[in-house]
């Protein structure tokens, strides 16, 4: 029985040469395995940079076609009286602050920022007296209101051309 177990036996070589073959046969299917997996991987980028590259084709259209519910509807062009009212409405709130400063400081300011006006485009004029007049460009035109003028038929006149606008 010895020599029968010799025989179907394998020899040292063909052991070796076996062994050989198994390796390379992994070699092999782990060779194929990742070409495989770039493969995959270089699929996945091609699907994921066409994807970035339709939405930001997508973006830009919705850029360029400007959708109300993007970008708000458009701006109301006001006319020049209503534009007039909201200026001499400014003037007035300006004029009283420019009292109440000259009342507490006993001078004019330098300019309207100094007695708390917010509206940096309304220009102070000093008149004589201590009297003043206050500018402010309203479309086309200058309105003006002095510090001698009474104040409520301006907020009546420009509250009413308000009123007109909305109803």
């Amino acid at each position: 029985m010895g020599a029968n177990r010799r025989e179907n036996e394998p020899t040292v070589r063909e052991s070796k040469s076996a062994l050989l073959e198994a390796a390379q046969a992994a070699v092999e299917e782990q060779k194929t395995k990742a070409t495989a997996a770039r493969a995959a991987v270089g699929s996945t980028r091609i699907g994921f940079r066409a994807l970035l590259l339709a939405t930001a084709v997508a973006g830009a259209a919705v850029l360029l076609i400007r959708p109300p519910w993007l970008v708000g509807p458009e701006p109301v062009i006001e006319t020049t009286v209503i534009q007039g009212a909201s200026a001499r409405l400014a003037l007035v709130e300006a004029v009283v602050q420019i009292r109440a400063y000259v009342t507490k400081s006993g001078q004019l300011p330098r300019q309207p920022g100094d007695a708390g006006v917010t509206n940096r485009a309304i220009s102070l004029r000093p008149l004589d007296n201590g009297e003043f007049e206050l500018t402010l460009k309203a479309g086309d035109a200058l309105i003006a209101v002095r510090s001698t003028d009474s104040l409520q038929p301006i907020v009546i006149s420009a509250v009413r051309a308000l009123q007109r606008r909305t109803g």
